[in-house]
């Protein structure tokens, strides 16, 4: 699949900033089910406005025609945010640059406001190589992270999953580009769970 510059838009506004860039408290934002009711959400290079809801004119009604056309990429509806990880080549051992960014995001999936909720780590790599092969390091990675988390953030034990999907969600139609190199973090507690 490639992706072209409408899909990295569409991203950029579901992604609100790479984790890189952010604080934790920007990541606590970023990660939160139940974000502050007034004011705007700033990141760098982003900004996220709230919207009010206006009622639509009914549209006629339209009888749905058959089509092969792909089913359009699903953005995430719950937060989430992007990481770049650095890991070893060809490795699921994380590399030593990479302890300041997971440790940022430990600290806020530790926070009050996140404590109680539950995410999903998803790992991807570029489709350089085999496609088996990715999927597995995909995993590993992913593992890793979550690995990470649990050792050095008592909080998140038993709060997190981890899942692998290889190539098979690029960002760039590069298939070597690093951007599709990366870890996610999802916040997949649902609605009203919170005590």
């Amino acid at each position: 699949m490639k992706a072209g510059p409408v899909l990295a838009a569409m991203i950029a506004v579901a992604f609100p900033a790479s984790a890189a860039e952010q604080s934790v408290d920007q990541l606590i934002e970023a990660l939160s089910r139940n974000r502050p009711a007034e004011g705007n959400m700033k990141f760098r290079n982003l900004s996220i406005h709230q919207v009010e809801e206006r009622p639509v004119a009914p549209t006629p009604t339209v009888q749905p025609q058959p089509t092969t056309a792909p089913a359009p990429v699903a953005l995430p509806a719950q937060p989430t945010v992007m990481l770049d990880v650095k890991f070893d080549n060809n490795s699921d051992r994380i590399r030593p640059e990479a302890a300041e960014l997971l440790g940022r995001l430990g600290t806020a999936l530790s926070s009050d406001r996140l404590r109680s909720d539950r995410f999903r780590v998803v790992g991807h790599t570029s489709s350089t190589g085999r496609a088996a092969a990715n999927q597995i390091l995909s995993e590993r990675r992913a593992a890793a992270v979550r690995r990470f988390l649990d050792e050095r953030y008592p909080a998140v034990r038993d709060r997190l999953v981890s899942e692998g999907r290889g190539s098979t969600s690029p960002l760039t139609a590069d298939a070597t580009d690093g951007a599709n190199r990366r870890v996610e973090v999802t916040n997949i507690t649902e609605s009203g769970a919170r005590p």
